[in-house]
């Protein structure tokens, strides 16, 4: 099975790159998983926050990725900003 190189978001909890998993309020918080979730609210936070579908906290999957914009599986954007202000893309 082959893995996927580009990832569209990284989980705030794991630091790993992820095509789908929770966003909570708007983008505020990316989670990849249940226990990464967990770790920062709890279930029915979770459904006071998603608000039956209401609100800006729910599930979902990328299935587009920037072609220049991404994660790689470890957490690393391919666009990093040197210390100089230069952006570096990765390879």
């Amino acid at each position: 099975m082959t893995e996927k190189l580009k990832f569209a978001r990284r989980c705030d909890e794991c630091s790993k790159g992820m095509n789908e998993g929770y966003i909570i309020e708007n983008g505020m918080q990316y989670y990849c998983s249940d226990k990464c979730l967990n770790t920062h609210i709890s279930h029915s936070e979770y459904l006071t926050l998603y608000d039956n579908g209401n609100g800006d906290t729910y599930w979902t999957e990328w299935e587009e990725i920037d072609a220049d914009d991404y994660y790689t599986a470890d957490g690393l954007n391919s666009i990093a900003i040197h210390p100089t202000g230069k952006t570096i893309k990765l390879k």
